[in-house]
């Protein structure tokens, strides 16, 4: 009996992996050095959040660089996007956007650097990472409460199993991955916005005559 338990909270728990796998993955780490000196490092077209942060870290901490090296932090991890990273011209600091175009993520990330920090920036790494282009819309705006769920997860088994669940449901109930590629010109520029959490916005536009969902999450520059 606590071997069929068991076996079943583990296929749950990888069912909930999958879900974050269905998408490409990248990261960016960043660090920058009391003098301004900085480094970045990246990983591409990764299947789950993990190894793409350690690939990106390992790559951050092991360059030469030292004073820079050390400080190096994941910036960003996102599924399917654009990225860019902004850093400062002169001084410390920097700031990551992501969007589902490159140079929307450009323009995003030179503004927020220039806002923030209140000098002047310059794009310094931007790339797409799109090997597995989808996103996921929903009909409901379900993404308020997966990072309610998401939050158990390091919590008791049985609340990682009653989070899987649900997280599992509401997805296959209310959403579905759609092809980047078929997503019309307004998907790039939703009429809706809201912070879900310090991380992480949701977005909502017409699609084919109803309204979706689609979130996107991501870590200010330091």
């Amino acid at each position: 009996m606590c071997r069929i338990l068991i076996s079943t909270f583990l296929a749950l728990v990888v069912t909930f992996a999958s879900l974050q796998q269905a998408n490409a993955v990248a990261s960016i780490a960043f660090g920058q050095g009391p003098d301004g000196s900085w480094v970045a490092a990246y990983s591409t077209n990764k299947t789950n959040d993990r190894e793409s942060v350690h690939e990106a870290m390992s790559r951050c901490s092991n360059a030469n660089l030292e004073s820079a090296a050390r400080n190096c932090q994941i910036v960003v991890t996102a599924h399917n996007w654009c990225f860019a990273l902004a850093v400062m011209d002169r001084g410390n600091g920097s700031n990551v956007r992501t969007n589902a175009d490159l140079e929307t993520a450009k323009k995003e990330a030179i503004g927020s650097c220039q806002r923030t920090k209140n000098a002047s920036c310059s794009v310094k790494l931007s790339f797409c990472d799109t090997v597995s282009p989808s996103v996921l819309l929903c009909t409901q705006p379900i993404f308020v409460e997966e990072i309610r769920l998401r939050a158990l997860l390091n919590e008791s088994d049985l609340q990682i199993t009653q989070a899987a669940e649900k997280i599992n449901y509401l997805r296959s109930r209310y959403c579905r991955h759609v092809e980047q590629a078929s997503l019309p010109d307004n998907m790039l520029r939703p009429d809706y916005a809201a912070d879900i959490s310090s991380k992480c916005t949701m977005y909502s536009a017409m699609f084919r005559g109803e309204r979706v969902y689609f979130s996107q999450c991501f870590e200010e520059g330091r």
